[in-house]
């Protein structure tokens, strides 16, 4: 007898909810599924659930004062808007209206407009979605699906671009990472020692640069330096490197030209981890042309074992360069 009279009053319960659920006007149950929404906003299936419901409303539900003030004000920075946070403000403004009133299809065409506008294409292409939800027909429907489309193209074009560009910074460190290291190599290897002599080969083919041409200039200061370039100060002293350039992805060290004479430094653009995957050219150099022009460096040793560092520059169309070894103690 106790389970029968439980099942007795169940029953009798689930039908009194029954009835009140009928005994609700459509109004009522619409207002009743914005008060959910409200509290969870981005329910985008109760969203759709209540469009479509409201669709079947007849008459159809009126537009809230406070709706329709979100969205007059919207329109207002809109007209007025030029830059992405006022926009923004646009976005914030219609989707206060769509809170309220969220079967309102003017709103959502709007807020797909400000979305596309701050480059939010996924969130503009949702927008003319439930737009289109809401029952707008004839040619505003067919605007509105071309629209998704044309929306569709910049969402893939910008991923496209972004990818690039994460790419091409992911690539920029990389480079300064190497530009680091190999600057650091060097200044160990290469800058702890004095430039003691320069052998050089002025004007000479690879050919000539491989036989007897080179001469060699002490690295000490002439008597009468001081009538000479103020380089020659940098002579007897270490060779410097550092990174340079807008990514911290070049290494500059001073090079030596003709005669001993350090009228240039080398810029090498860094592309791998080795030294050989560096393309040097000729840079700050008080000889205007020379700047920019393609040049070599190989850090190396003597046959004595001492560090050295063979450079060459200065490259004419017929095939002469300036070619020297610093030799350092």
């Amino acid at each position: 007898m106790k389970t029968t009279g439980k099942l007795i009053i169940f029953l009798i319960t689930f039908l009194a909810l029954a009835a009140s659920a009928c005994a609700q006007s459509p109004h009522e149950q619409l207002n009743q599924m914005v008060e959910q929404l409200q509290k969870t906003p981005t329910d985008n299936a109760q969203r759709e659930k209540i469009i479509r419901f409201a669709a079947g409303i007849n008459p159809a539900p009126a537009i809230p004062e406070e709706a329709r003030r979100a969205f007059v004000r919207g329109n207002a920075t809109m007209s007025e808007a030029k830059m992405p946070e006022e926009y923004a403000r646009a976005v914030q403004l219609y989707t206060e209206a769509l809170l309220i009133a969220p079967w309102w299809s003017d709103p959502y065409f709007n807020l797909a407009k400000a979305h596309e506008l701050r480059k939010e294409y996924d969130s503009a292409i949702l927008g003319l979605r439930f737009f289109l939800l809401t029952g707008i027909a004839g040619s505003d429907a067919r605007q509105a699906q071309d629209q998704i489309y044309v929306l569709e193209e910049k969402r893939d074009r910008q991923a496209k671009a972004d990818e690039t560009r994460r790419r091409e910074e992911a690539q920029k460190l990389q480079r300064q990472t190497w530009a680091k290291d190999l600057s650091r190599w060097m200044t160990e290897n290469y800058g702890r020692s004095l430039l003691s002599k320069v052998q050089h080969c002025f004007y000479c083919t690879d050919e000539d640069a491989r036989g007897a041409n080179w001469t060699y200039a002490e690295a000490m200061l002439p008597p009468d330096y001081n009538k000479l370039s103020k380089d020659w100060l940098r002579l007897g002293k270490k060779l410097s490197f550092r990174t340079a350039g807008q990514a911290n992805d070049e290494i500059v060290f001073s090079g030596v030209a003709h005669n001993g004479v350090m009228v240039t430094d080398f810029c090498g653009t860094v592309n791998g981890p080795r030294q050989e995957d560096i393309n040097w050219k000729q840079c700050n150099n008080e000889y205007k042309s020379w700047n920019g022009t393609a040049a070599s460096a190989v850090f190396t040793t003597s046959s004595d074992g001492k560090p050295m560092v063979k450079i060459k520059g200065n490259c004419q169309p017929d095939g002469h360069c300036s070619h020297a070894n610093l030799m350092l103690e």
